[in-house]
């Protein structure tokens, strides 16, 4: 899904089989898209925060050439930050910090709105959702700069463990479920914008580990494919960077995106791979050309256009789990 200023949204959908291209499904609005995810259903909500007020919408797909007809209105807003998301079985959970600091999680299901609720934390920062074993875990970083959690459970939001750190920037944190269950996040060090990784496993987090030569202004990029994950983002000279995480949890040296490194728009997107792949990966050049490329036997593939965006420009990757 990606978008331009001023221009209209596009969501590209890459059909798996013989006829290996690109459709494109118009949505046509101004609103710059900020999240995208896909149900095991393969029932797809986008999220966008408009410009102007802040207010957030969704639309959503489940086949065809069209998204739904017409942007549905998020109860909670006007979004002081962009709004996350994250599936849980057919039901999708989005979170946002609403005008006053506050986190509002509003369930979808089926194209509809289920309910829409107040997780009782105040931030400064943009929160991350993510659906673990015994329900939804918000990430987010505190006035403090610490990386706290809220926990989902029967009786409600309760606070879960935080992260001993240095001092975190309010960034979206990234978060990506383990095939252990575990939680893996990264986060920027307020300091100097250093890339820091953690686990949360259980009720506990682990020493966060600095990615060597990992550095950016934006927000990082997470995922975990079936035998290996990837931190992908844009260093502090624009240019798009990954460093691969092997099965055992070691992270290998940051290395560039591409052989021939476009520097980029905005931070790249990642995400598990389809058809037995590792890993997708999209990202926007400076000239707001929208690119895919796949990680498979060992490195990214070349790149295929996806599109124009139009600047300013961003684009974001889902994958049905």
């Amino acid at each position: 899904m990606m978008s331009g200023g001023g221009t209209a949204t596009v969501a590209s959908v890459f059909p798996v089989g013989s006829n290996q291209s690109w459709a494109s499904p118009f949505l046509v609005q101004t609103w710059d898209p900020t999240a995208l995810v896909v149900t095991p259903a393969s029932t797809a909500y986008g999220l966008m925060r408009a410009d102007g007020d802040g207010s957030v919408f969704f639309v959503s797909w489940a086949g065809g050439t069209m998204w739904s007809a017409d942007p549905t209105l998020l109860p909670g807003g006007p979004a002081s930050s962009r709004p996350h998301a994250a599936a849980d079985g057919e039901e999708v959970h989005v979170v946002f910090r609403g005008p006053s600091g506050e986190v509002i999680d509003t369930v979808l299901e089926n194209g509809s709105i289920l309910s829409t609720e107040l997780i009782g934390a105040v931030t400064s920062g943009p929160p991350a959702v993510l659906v673990g074993s015994t329900g939804p875990v918000v990430v987010f970083i505190g006035d403090d700069g610490v990386a706290r959690t809220r926990l989902k459970q029967s009786s409600g939001w309760v606070d879960g463990p935080a992260l001993a750190s240095d001092p975190l920037a309010s960034r979206t944190p990234a978060i990506a479920r383990d095939a252990d269950g575990s939680f893996l996040a990264a986060f920027v060090r307020a300091s100097d914008q250093a890339i820091v990784v953690a686990v949360l496993q259980g009720s506990a987090w682990s020493q966060p580990q600095v990615i060597p030569s990992a550095f950016t202004a934006d927000d990082p990029q997470l995922a975990i494919g079936t035998s290996m994950g990837a931190l992908a983002f844009r260093g502090l000279d624009h240019f798009g960077y990954v460093a691969q995480r092997s099965v055992d949890g070691a992270f290998q040296a940051v290395e560039p995106i591409l052989t021939a490194n476009p520097q980029l728009a905005c931070a790249p997107s990642v995400a598990a791979g389809a058809s037995g792949a590792d890993l997708e990966l999209v990202f926007v050049d400076t000239l707001a050309l929208a690119h895919w490329t796949r990680f498979d036997a060992g490195s990214f593939g070349p790149p295929q256009f996806v599109g124009a965006a139009g600047p300013p420009s961003c684009v974001t990757v889902a994958v049905a789990p």
